[in-house]
């Protein structure tokens, strides 16, 4: 995209923007005037980088809930292991998290899938849960 033409100043404009910092709160940390910041923000090739910030940042943090949650199954199935590794000794409390924590992610895959960065979000979550 055009994001090559950006100078620093607008690339650090783009990435606090993404990350939730008001104009004011970016004028004041960079120095810079608000209207600055306005008419930086207004340029069609950093509407595209604040994009594709806050997808990376989205793709980000739906990853770590996968990670997290891929552990939370991987220690129900080891107390299960320890107790016999037989899925019967386990207590319907197990087997229902666990069917909950798939769902849950199953639902963050079809998310990644619904979203434009759909092949980086789809092989990172299956690298997680292979």
């Amino acid at each position: 995209m055009g994001t090559a033409l950006i100078t620093s100043l607008e690339r650090n404009v783009c990435e606090l923007y993404a990350e939730g910092k008001s104009l004011v709160a970016i004028s004041n940390e960079l120095g810079i005037p608000e209207n600055t910041v306005s008419k930086i923000l207004k340029k069609p090739e950093c509407k595209n980088l604040v994009e594709e910030i806050v997808m990376e940042l989205n793709a980000a943090s739906k990853i770590g809930r996968v990670r997290i949650l891929n552990k939370v199954i991987e220690d129900k199935i080891k107390k299960i292991e320890e107790n016999g590794g037989d899925f019967s000794t386990a207590t319907k409390k197990d087997l229902v998290d666990l069917i909950a924590i798939m769902d849950n992610i199953l639902k963050e895959k079809e998310k990644a899938e619904l979203g434009n960065n759909e092949s980086t979000v789809i092989n990172i979550l299956q690298q997680v849960l292979d």
